[in-house]
């Protein structure tokens, strides 16, 4: 797990900015996030990220990517602010500038600027990819706002093979 935090089970992180020079790059699968990679019953408010960047070349199991927060669950992300930040996968991946994955939660008042989700015409992975979460379960998502460029030419790709590809300004399931 890659973030300042890796694990947060039950805190609240309050105040929080980042700034990020380089690329973090890996070929595993895991949870990625400029504040926290996993956020379990949590409360991330008030928290803001510039210049993170992720590239990720695993091809098994499931990446999950956020500016703020790679997985959320049962969590809540708010007043949160990713800049100039950018996502890249050939492989299975769940990306949003501020959540990669939430489940049983709520994002709310969140706002990105100027970030990018890419994904080569070579991926053939399911991936959801949005402009403030990748995928939201159960979630509330309100008051955002999303400047976020998502390029992928994967779609064609994986869809000869079955596999679905799930793309949103806000949210891509």
């Amino acid at each position: 797990n890659l973030g300042i935090f890796g694990h947060v089970d039950g805190g609240s992180i309050v105040n929080l900015h980042a700034e990020y020079t380089g690329i973090a790059t890996s070929t595993y699968y895991a949870y990625y996030g400029g504040i926290v990679a996993f956020a379990d019953t949590s409360l991330v408010s008030n928290c803001s990220v510039i210049g993170f960047n992720v590239n990720v070349t695993a091809t098994k199991g499931s990446s999950y990517c956020g500016g703020i927060v790679g997985e959320a669950s049962f969590a809540e992300i708010k007043n949160c602010y990713v800049e100039q930040c950018e996502f890249s996968s050939s492989g299975p991946i769940y990306v949003g500038s501020i959540c990669g994955n939430i489940f049983e939660g709520t994002v709310e008042n969140c706002n990105t600027v100027d970030n990018t989700i890419l994904l080569p015409n070579t991926t053939l992975y399911s991936c959801e990819l949005g402009g403030i979460v990748g995928r939201a379960a159960s979630s509330i998502i309100s008051n955002c706002y999303s400047n976020t460029k998502i390029s992928s030419s994967a779609y064609s790709a994986a869809e000869a093979w079955g596999l679905r590809e799930y793309v949103g300004g806000i949210a891509g399931h």
